[in-house]
């Protein structure tokens, strides 16, 4: 779980860069601790566990319990976290730049939920998951299997297209964990 903390706190440490820009001086530290839920930790898992919203008021993170895993909100102003309904089997995290939706990865497929709780929706088969982001311009960029490039959806649905193709004769085995970054460019691991 070291690797969780130091995700959060680098996430943390960007936000911070992000709203006050650069500095001749060292930031002040942002220092919090998140209390699992009764009989929960976080869960084990090869993808993203963790997301925080773009305005840094909500952290989102994969708790596992006795029932299995599902996402839990939690306000940065609260101590509490709530788990999202029919967030069961979620992973990969991610939020809509508006902070107002959560797309995860659950049951082979790409989905969205509103929150602070709706119905989820599924937009897209992804039965080997490997990441995504939700794009400045409302299209969500994913890796729907272990082997295939970036592929992106309208965030309200529809076909999915496909952004990258791997180069499989330059020694490229897939595309993953896309984010996105200041100004709304989508960058992407290759190996």
């Amino acid at each position: 779980v070291p690797w969780v903390l130091a995700a959060i706190f680098g996430l943390l440490a960007l936000l911070t860069i992000l709203r006050t820009g650069p500095s001749t001086s060292s930031p002040a530290p942002i220092r919090f601790s998140v209390a699992m839920p009764e009989k929960h930790h976080l869960a084990r898992a090869e993808s993203p566990i963790i997301a925080l919203s773009p305005d840094g008021s909500k952290l989102a993170f994969v708790a596992e319990g006795e029932s299995g895993a599902q996402i839990q909100l939690r306000a940065m102003n609260r101590s509490d976290a709530i788990p999202i309904p029919g967030t069961e089997g979620a992973s990969a995290p991610f939020f809509s730049p508006d902070g107002q939706w959560i797309g995860f990865f659950a049951d082979g497929k790409l989905k969205k939920v509103a929150l602070p709780g709706g119905r989820p929706t599924a937009l897209a088969d992804a039965p080997g998951s490997r990441g995504a982001t939700w794009g400045l311009d409302d299209r969500i960029y994913y890796v729907p299997t272990f082997e295939s490039g970036l592929m992106r959806i309208p965030a309200a649905g529809g076909p999915p297209e496909a952004v990258t193709s791997v180069a499989r004769d330059q020694g490229e085995r897939t595309h993953r964990w896309p984010a996105l970054l200041p100004g709304g460019e989508i960058v992407f691991v290759a190996g």
